[in-house]
């Protein structure tokens, strides 16, 4: 068996992609801050 790392990272959802916001429940409340879309789909194509 090996040890293989698998990349990855870790980002702060509130007020680091998305609008900061004390409780969402409701996924359509979401508001992403422009360009933040588009740069996790660059990250996950770049694994």
């Amino acid at each position: 068996m090996t040890d293989a790392l698998s990349p990855a990272v870790f980002i702060d959802r509130d007020g680091t992609i998305m609008e900061d916001r004390d409780y969402c429940s409701d996924p359509s409340e979401v508001k992403l801050f422009p360009g933040a879309l588009e740069a996790l789909r660059r990250l996950k194509s770049n694994g």
